[in-house]
């Protein structure tokens, strides 16, 4: 009999505790969902910045990935090959394999560049036109003066001139001096006058030469006479002279070749 109470109370006692159980459990279901919407709202917002967070390094790789950009590579103001200028993580890289020209022809070691492009030598003007004056002379029969005498610009017509080619006479012999073109030029444009500083009485004309034949010769002038344009054709030749002749009269004469430049076959 003891042993039936025993039982019976042992079962009262698990079933209220079951029951009490059931009861604080389900007690306030909409507050147990608002709770749920809590966490399911947590847990959105993490997804969302786990999301940012992924397009932001998503976005980094794309950027970090090599990208090759069509380019030029000029040589003296001539295109002479592509360059494919490949970009990673903002720093600009090309193919040395393109440039070993320059760097192994110190004649080529001059290199400058803008956006794609990679200028060897002389970097051309705006326009594309080349400064006749940037380019070396190649040979000369007395020392040439390059955008003016002696550490001051060129004076012709009382006007003064920042681009040019002058030489000194004081006797009746012809001087002159070479320049290298390669074929790479189609047009060569200049101005030709005498320096304010020649004598009054000298007279000079120049005579201009493509690979030693003459193309294009001047009437003499005097230094009262205005600058007169010219311009030769030069696609076939690989090296253009100027070749200054004085009048034979034995007087000092400073010819002077301004603002010649040549155009490029690309252009």
């Amino acid at each position: 009999m003891k042993k039936k109470k025993l039982l019976l109370s042992s079962a009262l006692i698990l079933g209220i505790s079951l029951f009490t159980s059931t009861v604080f459990a389900s007690s306030d279901p909409l507050k147990d969902l608002k709770n749920r919407i809590t966490q399911l709202q947590s847990q959105v917002s993490s997804l969302i910045n786990q999301n940012s967070n992924l397009k932001k390094e998503n976005q980094h790789l794309i950027e970090s990935m090599p990208k090759e950009t069509p380019g030029v590579i000029y040589y003296n103001g001539n295109a002479s090959g592509s360059a494919g200028v490949i970009t990673v993580n903002n720093k600009k890289y090309v193919d040395v394999n393109r440039v070993v020209n320059a760097l192994t022809n110190p004649e080529r070691a001059n290199i400058d560049y803008d956006k794609n492009n990679i200028y060897i030598g002389v970097k051309p003007e705006l326009g594309g036109v080349v400064d006749l004056t940037k380019l070396p002379i190649e040979t000369r029969t007395r020392e040439a003066y390059i955008n003016g005498f002696n550490g001051s610009n060129f004076k012709v017509n009382h006007r003064l001139f920042f681009s040019g080619i002058g030489m000194n006479l004081s006797d009746n012999s012809p001087q002159n001096l070479t320049y290298k073109v390669d074929k790479n030029y189609k047009k060569l444009y200049f101005k030709f006058g005498l320096e304010d500083k020649s004598d009054d009485s000298s007279k000079v004309k120049v005579i201009v030469y493509g690979d030693g034949l003459p193309m294009y010769e001047t009437n003499y002038l005097s230094k009262t006479d205005k600058l007169k344009d010219y311009s030769v054709e030069i696609s076939n030749f690989s090296r253009i002279t100027f070749e200054f002749v004085p009048f034979d009269n034995n007087a000092n004469s400073s010819p002077v070749i301004i603002e010649p430049i040549v155009i490029p076959k690309n252009r």
